[in-house]
């Protein structure tokens, strides 16, 4: 399977959205801090979509995202269905 990244896709690894002593998720206003660290901009964006490998940690992405109360899609075959 190649690497590399679906176009126009920001990177924002579901590692960084958790606490690292307990493995909880960040507090929201941290969660906020990260997101817009990365230039995603959830108040304007109309659609985000979340992938991953597979989807696995996609989907927690997107519960990341509805804690900041941004709804947002899984792309269940990720990147191995992009690739295919």
């Amino acid at each position: 399977m190649p690497s590399g990244h679906v176009p126009g896709s920001v990177s924002l690894p579901f590692t960084d959205l958790s606490q690292n002593n307990t493995g909880r998720m960040k507090e929201p206003a941290d969660l906020q801090k990260l997101v817009e660290a990365q230039g995603i901009d959830v108040k304007s964006t109309k659609s985000i979509v979340t992938s991953c490998g597979t989807g696995v940690t996609g989907a927690i992405v997107s519960l990341a995202l509805f804690e900041l109360g941004v709804n947002s899609a899984i792309y269940d075959g990720s990147w191995v269905d992009y690739v295919a």
